[in-house]
């Protein structure tokens, strides 16, 4: 039987300053409806859930300045963190450290440069049926 709280190492920086490289965070394999802010566990990446789209995609990215935002589907998720260990003393995780003005500004980025990748690739074929276009 599998334990219901599981515990994973970060690897790389994309979620500073809230977690670092070399932390241990504890997670909570049993999820349940995950909200905007919760710092998931997706099996190769921890992120911050940023978004969660009308279809059910979760839209999650990192802390860190400069993070893409990408979309799982929620059975990808493998837990929601619920505590941090660094340098062997608990550390409060907090909210999201950028506020809700630069989520919404990652989020809408994702959706445009989605839409403009999906209609650049209509227009490829479209003009492939029809070359006298």
């Amino acid at each position: 039987m599998e334990e219901r709280y599981q515990f994973a190492r970060i690897g790389g920086g994309s979620m500073e300053p809230t977690l670092h490289g070399g932390d241990i965070v504890v997670y909570d394999s049993v999820v349940g409806q995950p909200k905007i802010g919760d710092i998931l566990v997706f099996p190769t990446v921890v992120h911050r859930l940023i978004w969660i789209d009308p279809w059910g995609g979760l839209w999650h990215c990192g802390d860190r300045d400069g993070s893409r935002p990408a979309r799982r589907k929620s059975e990808d998720v493998a837990g929601r963190v619920v505590a941090v260990a660094r340098n062997g003393k608990w550390v409060d995780i907090g909210p999201w450290p950028h506020g809700s003005l630069r989520r919404w500004r990652l989020v809408g980025d994702a959706i445009l440069r989605r839409v403009l990748r999906k209609t650049a690739e209509r227009l490829h074929i479209l003009v492939q049926n029809f070359p006298f276009l």
